[in-house]
């Protein structure tokens, strides 16, 4: 084989994991917003997902916490409301049977992070639900949440 063509039995290989990692980032989707509450015990991360207009739904919410291990908890959010200002995310989204209710925004010089989620309400309509999402709860409304954008959310209906 000569020094110039030793790279082409490889090209194939690199192609194919080119495209499988295009793919895994679009059904990830891209992150447009993390928060942190301080002081949580549990070290929670929240991240507010875009998986883009040809998703349904477009909007999750993920969780990381030490609780968790290496696990990452996800939440579909059908009835999400997100706005966008100034490069400034915030998300209303409500679930018709009450099993979600979700307040993200910012205000003064912090975020609100209202975030509730009953899983035996939502399992009902997400069958693949992890009873896990209960680790969201922020029992009730916490003023004193740090966020920041990580992308802009471009093409917001």
């Amino acid at each position: 084989m000569s020094k110039a063509s030793w790279w082409r039995p490889l090209w194939p290989g690199v192609a194919n994991v080119a495209v499988v990692a295009g793919v895994l980032q679009a059904l990830s989707g891209a992150p447009r917003l993390e928060c942190v509450l301080p002081d949580d015990a549990d070290e929670r991360v929240f991240r507010l997902v875009d998986r883009g207009q040809s998703a349904s739904p477009r909007w999750w919410l993920t969780l990381r916490a030490r609780s968790l291990g290496t696990r990452e908890v996800d939440l579909p959010l059908a009835d999400a409301q997100v706005e966008q200002r100034e490069g400034v995310l915030s998300l209303v989204s409500r679930s018709r049977n009450g099993g979600v209710a979700i307040d993200i925004r910012p205000e003064a010089a912090a975020y609100r992070l209202d975030i509730f989620v009953n899983f035996e309400l939502e399992v009902n309509v997400w069958r693949d639900l992890s009873p896990d999402v209960e680790h969201m709860n922020t029992g009730g409304a916490r003023t004193d949440a740090r966020c920041q954008t990580l992308s802009s959310a471009k093409g917001l209906p």
